[in-house]
C-alpha cells in the first residue's frame, strides 16, 4: 500500500500530516445533527406504540430499521421528539460510547444517540469509518468519567475531510476490506462454537457413559441420564459430596492483588489477606445469571457467599466430579427470576452416575488431555480473532487519516 503523493501539516497535533487537498474542520461546521430523547418512564403509555425508537441496545448492526422498544404517537406529539431521517448516521455518546450505525428508515432515537443528517457535500459512508476515529482518539479529553462524551467537545472535535470523490473511494475500499475481515472473524467464531460443542459432548459422554463403547449398559432410572455402564452405581449427590456456601466478604476487603485469592460464583474476584479453605475444591456459582457454573480452586483461598463449595466425602476424583457437575447444567434449576439462585437443599438430592475410583481417575485423565487440547486450539483461534480485530482497527485508522492511498 502506497502513501499519497504529497502531504501537508493539518495543524492538529494528533492528526499530524494529511494529504494535500484534504481539510480539517470542526464537526459543527460539517454536519447538521441532533440528539434524541427518552420519554419519562412514569408514563408507561409512552412506550406502547409502533414508532421505531432506537436505543444503544439496538445498535448491533450497520443498518437499523427496528427497535426493541417502540414509542406511541402520544409520546411523539406531546414531547415533540425530533425525527431522524432515513440515511442518517447514528453515533452513541453515552454508556457504550462509539457505537455507530445508519438509519435504514425514518425513526426516532433516545438521548444517548447523536443523529447526523445526510448532506450532499459529505459521504456519510466515509464518516461511518472516520467519525469514531476522530472522536475516540481524543477520548481522554472528550470524555466525562468513563461513560459519557461531552457534547460540546464532540461538536468541536476535528474531523478529517477529504475531497468527496476520495471519501467515496475510501468508503468503498473499507466496505470491501472490513467485510472480508468480518467474514473471516465470523468463520473463526463459528469454529469456536463447534469446539465448545465438541468439548461439552466429550465431557458428557465420558462422565455419563464411560470410555468403553462396548461396556454392558443398564437403565439408570434417571430421566436425564438414561443408560449407564452396568458396573456403575447411582447415588444422590449428598452421599458423594457435602455442599456449603462460602463466607461473606465486603468489597473493600477484596484487592487487585494480595496473598489469597477470593472466589465468587463466577470465579476469581480478587485477593484478600485471609482464607477460608485450604486444599483442592470444586465450587458452584450460587447466585446471578451464571449460577450453576463450575470452577476449581487449589491451595489457600477465600470462598465468598456467592459460591457453593463442594467437599468430597470419600476418595472421589475431584476433576471427574467437577466435570460431571458441569454436564448436569445446574443453571436450569435456578430459582427466582429477579435474582436467580441455586438451592443447595434441592440439588444435593439429585442422582448421579458413579464409576469405580479407578475408572474415575481414568476418565479424569482422559478429559484433562482432551479438554486441554480443545482449550489450546480455542485459545489460538481467539488470538487470531483478536489480531484480525486489531488489524481491522489499524487499517481503518491508516486509511481515514490518509496514511494509505486507496484510490483506484
Amino acid at each position: 500500500m502506497k502513501p499519497y503523493p504529497r502531504y501537508k501539516d493539518s495543524g492538529v497535533k494528533w492528526i499530524g500530516e494529511v494529504p494535500e487537498g484534504w481539510e480539517v474542520k470542526k464537526l459543527k461546521y460539517c454536519f447538521s445533527f441532533h440528539t434524541g430523547w427518552t420519554p419519562p418512564t412514569t408514563n408507561s403509555d409512552y412506550f406502547i406504540g409502533d414508532n421505531t425508537w432506537i436505543t444503544i441496545a439496538d445498535m448491533k448492526a450497520k443498518y437499523l430499521d427496528d427497535s426493541v422498544q417502540k414509542l406511541s404517537d402520544e409520546a411523539l406529539n406531546e414531547l415533540r421528539i425530533k425525527i431522524t431521517k432515513e440515511g442518517s448516521l447514528l453515533y452513541s455518546f453515552k454508556l457504550s460510547v462509539g457505537k455507530i450505525a445508519f438509519a435504514r428508515k425514518d425513526l426516532y432515537t433516545n438521548e444517548a444517540i447523536l443523529s447526523i443528517s445526510p448532506m450532499e457535500k459529505h459521504n456519510l459512508q466515509y464518516y461511518y469509518y472516520a467519525l469514531p476515529e476522530c472522536l475516540i482518539i481524543n477520548a481522554n479529553e472528550n470524555i466525562y468519567g468513563a461513560k459519557i462524551l461531552n457534547q460540546d467537545l464532540i461538536k468541536n472535535s476535528f474531523l478529517i475531510v477529504p475531497p468527496k470523490p476520495v471519501q467515496k473511494s475510501i468508503a468503498a475500499y473499507l466496505d470491501h476490506k472490513t467485510t472480508q475481515i468480518d467474514n473471516l472473524i465470523s468463520k473463526k467464531q463459528e469454529l469456536i462454537e463447534l469446539l465448545k460443542e465438541e468439548r461439552a459432548a466429550t465431557i458428557n459422554q465420558a462422565v455419563t457413559k464411560g470410555l468403553n463403547p462396548d461396556a454392558p449398559m443398564k437403565d439408570s432410572g434417571i430421566e436425564w441420564l438414561g443408560e449407564v455402564p452396568e458396573k456403575w452405581d447411582v447415588k444422590r449427590l449428598k452421599f458423594v459430596s457435602d455442599f456449603k456456601s462460602g463466607n461473606g466478604i465486603t468489597a473493600n476487603l477484596i484487592k487487585n492483588d494480595g496473598e489469597y485469592a477470593v472466589y465468587g460464583g463466577n470465579g476469581l474476584r480478587g485477593y484478600t489477606s485471609s482464607y477460608t479453605h485450604e486444599g483442592a475444591y470444586v465450587f458452584i456459582g450460587r447466585q446471578g445469571a451464571l449460577c450453576g457454573n463450575i470452577n476449581y480452586a487449589d491451595g489457600k483461598f477465600w470462598a465468598s457467599e456467592h459460591a457453593v463449595v463442594a467437599t468430597l466425602i470419600s476418595d472421589y476424583n475431584l476433576f471427574w466430579f467437577g466435570e460431571l457437575l458441569r454436564t448436569m447444567n445446574l443453571n436450569q434449576y435456578s430459582q427466582s427470576a429477579a435474582q436467580p439462585g441455586l438451592s443447595v437443599d434441592h440439588i444435593k438430592n439429585f442422582f448421579i452416575p458413579v464409576p469405580s475410583p479407578n475408572e474415575q481417575d481414568v476418565i479424569a485423565a482422559y478429559l484433562d488431555r482432551k479438554t486441554t487440547k480443545i482449550d489450546q486450539t480455542t485459545s489460538k483461534i481467539n488470538k487470531q480473532i483478536n489480531l484480525l480485530k486489531e488489524y481491522r482497527t489499524a487499517l481503518i485508522s491508516e486509511v481515514v487519516t490518509g496514511k494509505i492511498d486507496v484510490r483506484t
